[in-house]
């Protein structure tokens, strides 16, 4: 929840002031001598040491007197303090190793470090801002509890650069819960006084995860008996509101907990894919869909004249399917079968994939499989797209138009969703993706629940190098024309 992207923010905030300090370091050398290109090539090796080991002092620096502690109060007093000490000590360790620094370098550079990380850090922070404020990116939350705890999350919610939108508090005893039966502040006759905006009682939870199809809510009610919590937690369950709640809860499932200031809060793991990961994920869909597309244009078209001699048009295919949180998407694909298809034969086929148990599942000697076998409505050029699975490229477009992702859960049929049990809703809860783990895996040999246990695996553990990798071992399925 927000700890963890309090502490991706930080590292993003110590990266960008290694950047902006390696930049007005070089700058500084560029302005001294007034030459574009100062260094000779035989000074390279040295010139990059005196850089690692000038953003190593003050990453060190800006650290130890609390740059990356949560909160921006007396932020640019730190950073001159920061900028002054590092470079005093890399003149202190020019010296000691009997190094003459230019005292013009080191005044230019301690002026442009102040400027520039001042600079770059207000800059991060609106493209931060700009993201979390875009619906895509925001997640809308509710505190269950109008009490002095929920006031306090509030008010470090509002004052952290984060991506919830607090939309209010539902209880049904607004300022009667809290440390005390207070919420921290009084009216004139003594009584406690409700923290605003108060939406309601616990029965607006289902229109509000109507209106918001990511809805999360925390729980801070320590206040309240195991099973009135218990009960709050089944209402969020049912209406798939994803949930936290402080201390004192029962519930026998697997559980992470997080800090937020001093209030520890428990819930089930969650999506991975939100915050600035969401913001990093989609940019790196964007540059590399956008490469694939340049690099792969020729299949496309070759593809797009063989459709179109051997089978006449549509060209492509044209589906409904379900995307992230419930969103129905239009998916793309060339088409590989007949026109005029009756897709009864495949919603067969998928409810009997779900329903069934997985050992009663097969196909061609016991292969659990999610692709029909033999089906006929499959035209001969469309069985060789499938075969090197060409016929999912015009996918990318899916990923520029953000309906999909290059990584994540199968896209799910909208007739699926009547027979998902709850658990399975939570692979919902990403992008769904042209390949993911549940193909690297074992591609088209996953019974159903294999397969969503997967994806729920790779929602909650997602990385960028995980992204990477699942994409690397892609392509050799890929060449091997066993199908997609």
């Amino acid at each position: 929840m927000l700890g963890g992207e309090l502490q991706r923010q930080k590292a993003l905030l110590a990266a960008t002031d290694a950047i902006a300090v390696v930049g007005a370091g070089a700058l500084s050398q560029v302005l001294r001598s007034g030459d574009l290109y100062p260094l000779q090539p035989g000074n390279w090796g040295e010139a990059i040491a005196g850089m690692a080991m000038l953003v190593a002092v003050w990453i060190v620096i800006a650290r130890a007197i609390g740059l990356y502690r949560n909160g921006r109060r007396h932020e640019v007093k730190s950073i001159v303090k920061a900028s002054c000490a590092a470079w005093l000590t890399m003149v202190a360790i020019s010296f000691f190793i009997h190094l003459a620094p230019s005292r013009l370098v080191v005044g230019i550079g301690l002026t442009l470090t102040i400027g520039f990380v001042i600079t770059a850090r207000m800059l991060v922070r609106r493209c931060i801002k700009f993201f979390y404020s875009r619906p895509e990116f925001a997640v809308p939350l509710v505190i269950v509890g109008a009490n002095s705890f929920g006031v306090y999350l509030r008010d470090r919610i509002r004052e952290e650069l984060t991506h919830y939108e607090f939309l209010g508090f539902v209880d049904e005893n607004p300022g009667s819960n809290g440390s005390n039966g207070s919420n921290g502040h009084n009216g004139s006759n003594g009584h406690a006084v409700a923290p605003a905006p108060i939406l309601g009682g616990l029965d607006r939870i289902a229109s509000l995860s109507a209106a918001h199809s990511n809805l999360e809510a925390v729980i801070v009610l320590p206040e309240r008996d195991h099973s009135q919590v218990e009960s709050i937690i089944e209402l969020c369950e049912r209406h798939r509101v994803r949930w936290r709640v402080m201390p004192r809860v029962a519930q026998s499932m697997a559980l992470t907990v997080e800090m937020v200031g001093a209030i520890p809060l428990i819930g089930p793991p969650g999506s991975n894919i939100e915050g600035l990961n969401c913001i990093v994920k989609r940019g790196f869909d964007i540059v590399v869909a956008s490469l694939m597309l340049l690099v792969l244009s020729p299949i496309l078209m070759l593809a797009a004249i063989a459709i179109w001699l051997f089978d006449g048009s549509p060209l492509l295919f044209r589906q409904t399917r379900i995307g992230i949180h419930g969103k129905p998407f239009e998916l793309l694909k060339f088409r590989t079968m007949r026109t005029q298809c009756s897709d009864t034969v495949h919603r067969q086929y998928v409810k009997e994939w779900i329903q069934r148990n997985a050992a009663e599942r097969s196909e061609a000697g016991g292969a659990k499989v999610y692709k029909i076998g033999s089906d006929p409505r499959v035209t001969p050029i469309g069985r060789w797209l499938r075969r090197f699975s060409i016929d999912e490229l015009p996918q990318l477009l899916n990923v520029l138009y953000g309906d999909m992702s290059l990584i994540g859960p199968r896209p799910a049929m909208p007739y699926e969703l009547e027979l998902y049990q709850e658990w399975h809703r939570h692979r919902l809860d990403a992008p769904p993706g042209i390949t993911g783990l549940w193909q690297v895996s074992g591609r088209n040999r996953l019974s159903f629940e294999e397969m969503v246990q997967l994806d729920i695996e790779y929602i909650e553990d997602w990385s960028l190098a995980g992204d990477m990798g699942i994409l690397l071992r892609t392509l050799p399925a890929m060449l091997q024309g066993s199908g997609m």
